[in-house]
């Protein structure tokens, strides 16, 4: 019994020696023993804090109560943060390497060239791969380029009667090539339910322009108006023995379209997509010119000239289906594609204006029907999210239209009797809405949540 209440003094005694060895620091100075005896592990190295016996500047400037309450011995509490010991490096354990630089903290790529070079390149992956797409607005620069510019009409040869006497054909519509032509497309959404939005799309402004030119020192230019010169015999002053002709075709297209978009997301979240229903608004707006020129027939300084006009307006409008599909590549990487498709109602003008030196009368032909026509579209797209708001797109698209009043294949090569009194035949008004177009291109732009 007495050795049991011995063992438990001397535990107390040792206990109530606790408070005095935290109040006193090293060397009997009054201080919290916050680290062991300089050179002991874990410790601060010697002269960290300047020379013994001297305070941080970090208490001389802002005080004891500067780094959080009293502790027992009189001193604050913990040094400030930016005073803590650095973490050892792996390569050294502090004691200073090339690895650390000497300082004991590790330097370099702490996860290896791929994995930091891709770190710093990654994308915002908030939400992960289950992350509805979704934006408010969409902007996008692109370029699209028209392959075709039409069923090939002959225009010139050179020298009298063209392909029956085996004249060379020198100016014709296929010799006309559209560049690459730059426009823009606007996108904003509205959600009206679960997974589900209506959707307001526009890009146009596309203007096409080529023009073609060929010169005869010889003024042996004949040309489709006189079936190259036959008839009449030697053709008309104004479009035969010429020594300059031309063509010019001007195109240009806006499309407007309000559709209706019900989302859907796979179980597994990486495959997500949509499908849509809405009515689309094509606008495609064409001017064609034909120039003859004959200083033959007339001078160098008074040439006798004729003019040929064709303009044509096409309104479609109809309804239109389609859908998209992404897939999730990494969380905030996607790609996917959309298609849509429709029949719409064609409403079409063809203005017809012709002017000859040879009377001071101006023919002018206005035509008007409609017809059925065809517009699918399919995009392919990638998009890269940099955060929480804005996302990075490119895309390339494709735009098939077909059932059109192209202005290069709405010219009549029957001259009018009222601009040429000696045509041999009668004009006949046509309207051909057979004509296709083409568009390809890529686009570049940005996708904005509000």
């Amino acid at each position: 019994m007495k050795l049991r209440w011995a063992w438990k003094l001397a535990a107390l005694a040792i206990l109530s020696m606790v408070p005095v060895a935290l109040a006193q620091g090293p060397g009997g100075m009054a201080g919290p023993a916050m680290y062991p005896p300089p050179g002991a592990m874990g410790g601060p190295p010697p002269g960290m804090y300047g020379p013994p016996g001297m305070m941080p500047a970090g208490y001389a400037q802002g005080g004891p109560e500067a780094y959080g309450p009293m502790m027992p011995g009189g001193m604050g509490g913990a040094p400030p943060m930016d005073m803590a010991v650095p973490a050892g490096c792996p390569q050294c354990g502090g004691a200073g390497c090339e690895a650390c630089g000497g300082g004991g903290r590790p330097h370099g790529l702490a996860n290896g060239l791929l994995g930091d070079v891709l770190g710093c390149i990654a994308p915002y992956p908030d939400g992960g791969c289950a992350a509805p797409r979704w934006f408010d607005f969409s902007l996008e620069f692109m370029q699209l380029r028209r392959e075709d510019p039409g069923r090939n009409t002959q225009f010139t040869s050179l020298g009298l009667g063209g392909p029956d006497t085996g004249a060379p054909i020198v100016l014709q519509t296929d010799n006309l090539d559209f560049d690459l032509e730059s426009g823009f497309r606007f996108t904003a959404l509205g959600q009206i339910g679960p997974a589900s939005s209506v959707e307001f799309t526009f890009y146009g402004l596309f203007f096409y322009d080529d023009q073609q030119t060929v010169f005869s020192a010889n003024n042996d230019l004949y040309s489709v108006v006189s079936d190259f010169g036959q008839l009449p015999a030697g053709g008309f002053a104004e479009t035969d023995e010429s020594d300059l002709q031309s063509i010019r075709y001007k195109s240009q297209f806006d499309n407007f379209e309000v559709n209706y978009r019900q989302r859907w997301q796979a179980p597994n979240c990486r495959y997500q997509g949509s499908w849509l229903a809405g009515i689309r608004y094509f606008k495609l707006k064409e001017d064609f010119n034909y120039l003859t020129q004959s200083t033959a027939n007339g001078t160098v300084l008074n040439p006798r000239n004729a003019q040929f006009y064709t303009n044509s307006h096409n309104n479609l409008i109809g309804g239109q289906i389609g859908g998209d599909m992404w897939i999730c590549l990494i969380p905030g990487l996607r790609m996917g594609g959309e298609a849509k498709f429709g029949v719409y109602g064609n409403h079409y003008n063809v203005d017809n204006t012709i002017r000859a030196d040879s009377t001071d009368q101006v023919f002018l032909e206005e035509l008007s029907t409609s017809d059925v026509a065809f517009i699918g579209q399919a995009d392919l797209m990638a998009t890269y999210r940099i955060n929480y708001q804005w996302t990075l797109k490119v895309g390339y698209q494709f735009l098939y239209v077909d059932g059109v009043a192209l202005a290069s294949e709405q010219f009549n090569t029957t001259p009018p009797a009222l601009v040429f009194p000696t045509a041999p035949n009668a004009r006949e008004p046509f309207t051909n809405d057979n004509g296709r177009l083409f568009y390809h291109g890529y686009s570049v732009g940005a996708e904005f949540c509000w």
